[in-house]
């Protein structure tokens, strides 16, 4: 228990690194697929997982999420 709670920055650091390597996996597959159910379903896994991230702080790496957030919708 003292291990997770002196490295928990370093875990969910791996774990977020973990889950982005899943979602670029699974997007170039489901992009490569020719049906577009797939691509719904990804889409709001993607969501999902989103707005996981979003709830977590960002530990000062970034204090522009919101602005990098916006950008990327336009």
């Amino acid at each position: 228990m003292q291990f997770l709670m002196d490295h928990w920055k370093d875990i969910l650091d791996m774990l977020s690194h973990v889950v982005f390597g899943i979602v670029m996996v699974a997007t170039a597959i489901v992009r490569l697929t020719p049906t577009k159910s797939d691509d719904e379903k990804l889409d709001k896994v993607l969501t999902k997982v989103h707005a996981f991230f979003r709830f977590l702080p960002t530990f000062g790496v970034n204090p522009k999420t919101k602005e990098l957030e916006e950008l990327m919708k336009k």
